[in-house]
């Protein structure tokens, strides 16, 4: 009877915690130039179905900022980017493509990025060089 009190108590834990890894950008992709100031952002979806996502758009400002980081060599690291103003939000997306409501300037850097409704962790670029930084992309 304990054994399957414990077994019951565990599936209703696991499947009642909803966890989800960084979600996966399709376009635009990060460094990358759009076709147009009305893009459509796009992302692959996550295992549950019923979920709903949110967007933000930054603007990205280049500005050196010197930053101690422990590096082998002992030099100051030199970062050349910096999250600006929030252009556009939009929470409780029912699908896994949005298209703005309106034009961004036009030659001009941005930052996006998307997470499942109800979580606090916006999805981050994640390689060699490159990490913890939302996805960043250039209008024509």
């Amino acid at each position: 009877m304990k054994k399957q009190f414990g077994i019951i108590l565990i599936l209703i834990l696991f499947l009642g915690c909803a966890s989800y890894p960084n979600l996966q950008p399709i376009y635009p992709k990060t460094g990358k130039h759009v076709s147009s100031v009305r893009p459509t952002f796009k992302w692959l979806p996550v295992n549950n179905k019923d979920v709903k996502y949110d967007l933000i758009i930054w603007e990205y400002i280049k500005a050196p900022v010197k930053e101690s980081i422990f590096n082998p060599r002992g030099s100051t690291v030199i970062k050349e980017y910096l999250k600006g103003e929030v252009v556009f939000s939009v929470k409780e997306i029912d699908a896994t493509e949005y298209t703005l409501p309106f034009d961004l300037d036009i030659d001009t850097s941005y930052y996006w990025s998307i997470r499942v409704s109800g979580t606090k962790n916006w999805s981050k670029v994640n390689y060699v060089g490159a990490t913890n930084i939302n996805f960043r992309f250039q209008t024509p």
